[in-house]
């Protein structure tokens, strides 16, 4: 498909970070994909439907807690991978630290150089991880 100059590509069909929330409790899961948005997320879908929890871990915490997911947020667009992976580490320390959400991902990578982005936010307050 392409697009004129004045047409812009639906945000789904974009890259970047999101986060997946169950509408059940306060469990989130924050991803990014270099794929479209819309790809990543029917992937999700599709391992939820078919019972294959080891490929989502948001889909294995719906099955198990028998939850139901919400509706899923864009947080940024950015298709280069370092920021991509740069930005969903600050989103799941965000969401972990800050908010007090229950971060499904099986991994948090805290990189110093996150901390030191996420020290410059005016939200930050020091905790320990």
């Amino acid at each position: 498909m392409s697009y004129g100059k004045d047409l812009i590509p639906p945000p789904l069909s974009k890259s970047g970070v999101y986060l997946l929330q169950c509408r059940d409790c306060p469990s989130v899961y924050v991803g990014e994909c270099r794929r479209a948005f819309r790809t990543r997320i029917e992937d999700h879908v599709h391992t939820y439907e078919t019972r294959n929890h080891t490929k989502s871990a948001f889909a294995r915490h719906l099955l198990q807690e028998e939850h139901t997911g919400d509706e899923e947020k864009i947080l940024h667009f950015e298709r280069n991978n370092t920021k991509r992976l740069v930005v969903e580490n600050i989103e799941i320390v965000k969401h972990q630290v800050h908010h007090g959400y229950n971060v499904l991902n099986r991994t948090t990578y805290y990189d110093p150089l996150v901390k030191k982005v996420f020290r410059s936010s005016p939200h930050y307050v020091e905790t320990e991880l």
